[in-house]
């Protein structure tokens, strides 16, 4: 299969700091069309977008950005707070993400540095953490938040508005 890249998307090249909300939400809406295509899987016609889409989004957004910040990405992406809050806390829980804000000066196995997902199994290991499905290593299990849940539910907050 092959990888899915980003880097030739026209919208990429534009600010990368997420200053310009036009750029990061073209950004984010081409994630999720490359996203959805890649894994099928995760298409439900009941539903308008499975949580695994913009847990993906979220963690390619850290490494362009090279940042964990909450804020930030929650400017970049437009996700609520309280998704992005608790896809970070199960990342930091699992050691993945550190709690200072900063990506890691070493680049993730599964994102080269030309924007390209290479290891698509590591991708979507990233994401069950994430998800909190799974874990690394020896953690406190009673810590992880259901992003899955947080996003539904603001989604569904939305749609009732």
């Amino acid at each position: 299969m092959k990888p899915i890249t980003i880097k030739n998307h026209k919208n990429v090249e534009g600010d990368r700091q997420g200053r310009d909300k036009a750029v990061s939400f073209r950004l984010v809406g081409y994630l999720q069309r490359k996203l959805v295509r890649r894994f099928p899987a995760l298409v439900d016609p009941d539903e308008p977008e499975h949580p695994w889409i913009p847990v993906g989004i979220i963690l390619i957004s850290a490494e362009i950005l090279k940042t964990t910040d909450v804020d930030r990405l929650v400017s970049f992406t437009g996700y609520c707070r309280n998704f992005i809050a608790a896809v970070a806390l199960n990342l930091i829980q699992n050691e993945i993400w550190s709690g200072c804000g900063r990506v890691g000066s070493r680049r993730p196995e599964w994102f080269s540095p030309d924007w390209v997902i290479t290891n698509e199994v590591e991708f979507c290991e990233r994401i069950q953490v994430a998800c909190g499905e799974s874990w690394t290593g020896v953690i406190d299990h009673t810590v992880t938040l259901d992003p899955s849940k947080i996003f539904d539910d603001d989604r569904s907050r939305r749609n009732a508005q």
